[in-house]
């Protein structure tokens, strides 16, 4: 499989795969494999164990963020499977720590292997017998590649990002079968390996028609459908600052760059405007619950779009504690992601003693330097490949740090610069719309995987010292 490849997020899903705690023919199956012709374990419902393994699943999730992150739950309408479901996803244990769950919808595509064996075939559904299990005849292993493929068509049109998928081990077996063909031998072996019960397993489906001419996913077929990627990765949210007073000046009424005047040029009216519709979209998609920190460059209008953004104007001048309470992101100050620099004012920034002041809620302490600009010299601009290395850099530092979904808020040429560094020099093919320029208060998101950070041109790249963050370590609030 080829992972090296940043994919726009729009384009992705999550899907995390569960199969069902331990049922109780799972247990009578391993003292003899006959007992699963038995009546007696008809639509078999969880053991004491699969309860436990529900329970300590349920903690995993709720502590990792994943149940803040789930978006639909669909499970199997097998009493076992749903039992699973609505204990690790629902509302059925320590609902008082509880303040919502997603959705959870039953589909009979992702049910167990039809027919023949009473442990799956399911109870009555408001009077509504079971048509689909047979007593004679048991469903092929064709047939269940099929209904997966039908399935995860399925799930590829519906609205949500990130979905889990309650069901059964030999579906979900043969589910990953289908769509890891084109991985690596090894990888495919990982992925596609018997699922134990309670297991839980994250994949990431893309629509492969970006690396083809074809335009949609519905013209693609067969196993050319979906592509798996590997579950380690990190989501990067990149913001550009919106319109500062200095876009208004260099384009529309041509001021020169050098004047003085731009000096750490802050955001425009219309900037701020941006940044407000920007914050709406965020609230509505629910990012600003999932992302764990926020970078911003030192500069005035990135800071100020990082805290109308993140905060919101409600927000500002806010204590630590009420950030903490109500669960916002820290936010960090990096000299590593600011503007291209040397020579035009609007890039020099303002000491930190005074960006302390009106910026209470940003964390300066990895802001190093000096209090005034070092960094910024009059006589030369900064190359524009110095700028992608500081980009490949940073990249780097981010990968280091132990947050999942980070967003990150800079400028136009040191965003553009990284994306063709990454794409350029490391190697990873990266769709064209990703490589122009950002317009103001632009987002766009991406992954990175492990593999990326392992190629040869980003384990040896180095910048310039002054701009090298000096740990993954800093005060926040997390």
């Amino acid at each position: 499989m080829d992972a090296r490849f940043l994919y726009p997020l729009e384009s992705c899903k999550i899907i995390h795969l569960l199969r069902h705690g331990q049922a109780l023919h799972n247990v009578e199956a391993e003292k003899d494999r006959n007992a699963l012709l038995s009546p007696h374990l008809f639509d078999a419902p969880l053991t004491d164990h699969g309860h436990q393994q529900v329970e300590n699943l349920r903690e995993r999730v709720v502590s990792s963020g994943l149940l803040k992150r789930v978006e639909l739950v669909v499970t199997s309408p097998l009493f076992r499977t749903m039992q699973t479901a609505v204990g690790v996803f629902g509302n059925e244990y320590k609902q008082s720590s509880m303040t919502s769950s997603p959705p959870i919808l039953a589909l009979e595509v992702a049910r167990d292997r039809n027919g023949v064996r009473p442990p799956d075939m399911r109870r009555n559904i408001e009077s509504e017998e079971d048509n689909l299990w047979r007593p004679d005849v048991r469903e092929s292993e064709e047939e269940i590649l099929a209904r997966g493929l039908e399935f995860m068509k399925w799930l590829w049109k519906r609205p949500e990002k990130e979905v889990a998928v309650v069901s059964h081990g030999i579906v979900l077996q043969h589910m990953l079968y289908v769509f890891a063909n084109d991985c690596d031998l090894s990888i495919r072996h990982e992925l596609c390996k018997r699922f134990a019960n309670c297991e839980i397993r994250t994949v990431v489906i893309v629509d492969k028609g970006l690396r083809t001419s074809l335009p949609t996913y519905m013209d693609l077929c067969g196993t050319q459908m979906l592509r798996l990627s590997s579950p380690h990765f990190k989501t990067l949210h990149l913001v550009r600052h919106a319109q500062g007073v200095h876009n208004i000046a260099l384009e529309e009424k041509g001021e020169k760059p050098e004047s003085e005047k731009l000096f750490d040029a802050h955001l425009s009216p219309k900037g701020l405007q941006q940044v407000s519709e920007r914050r709406n979209q965020i609230l509505e998609s629910g990012l600003l619950n999932t992302v764990e920190l926020v970078i911003t460059s030192p500069l005035c209008r990135a800071m100020e779009t990082s805290i109308g953004i993140f905060r919101g104007q409600e927000y500002v001048n806010i204590s630590e504690d009420f950030a903490k309470a109500n669960n916002f992101p820290p936010i960090v100050a990096l000299e590593i992601c600011r503007e291209r620099m040397g020579l035009y004012p609007c890039d020099r920034r303002a000491s930190i003693s005074t960006r302390r002041t009106f910026f209470p809620e940003i964390d300066f302490t990895m802001v190093i330097e000096s209090d005034e600009d070092a960094l910024w010299q009059d006589k030369e601009r900064e190359k524009l490949e110095d700028v992608a290395t500081r980009g490949l850099h940073f990249v780097k530092w981010l990968w280091e740090r132990p947050e999942k979904e980070i967003a990150i808020v800079s400028h136009g040429i040191f965003l553009q610069q990284t994306l063709c560094a990454l794409h350029g020099k490391v190697g990873i093919p990266l769709e064209d719309s990703l490589l122009t320029r950002f317009a103001n208060c632009e987002l766009r998101s991406i992954r990175i995987e492990k593999s990326d950070m392992e190629a040869d041109t980003l384990m040896t790249c180095n910048c310039r010292n002054y701009v090298t963050p000096p740990s993954t370590s800093f005060h926040s609030h997390a």
